[in-house]
């Protein structure tokens, strides 16, 4: 008997969708809603890569920020919104 595949999953982040350009507007927006500089395209590719709570926690650590986790998660939600309205 042939195995059947039932689930296709696709990482469209960089792969068949460029979403920089969107996840660049959240964090910044994110970034400036709590008084803190923006960061420039580059800096966020370089940040992209294990979900959107490591990319906000990265936005904040280059600009020399270390969050505790409640802040991380409410900043998270926040950016989420900030993405929802972007993209």
């Amino acid at each position: 008997m042939a195995n059947k595949i039932d689930t296709i999953i696709f990482d469209l982040d960089g792969t068949l969708v460029d979403s920089a350009a969107d996840l660049y507007e959240a964090l910044n927006q994110t970034l400036t809603e709590c008084g803190r500089n923006p960061v420039n395209v580059n800096s966020v590719k370089g940040m992209m890569g294990d979900g959107i709570t490591k990319l906000v926690e990265r936005g904040f650590a280059v600009i020399g920020t270390i969050l505790p986790p409640e802040e991380l998660e409410a900043l998270v939600a926040g950016y989420k919104g900030y993405y929802n309205q972007v993209s």
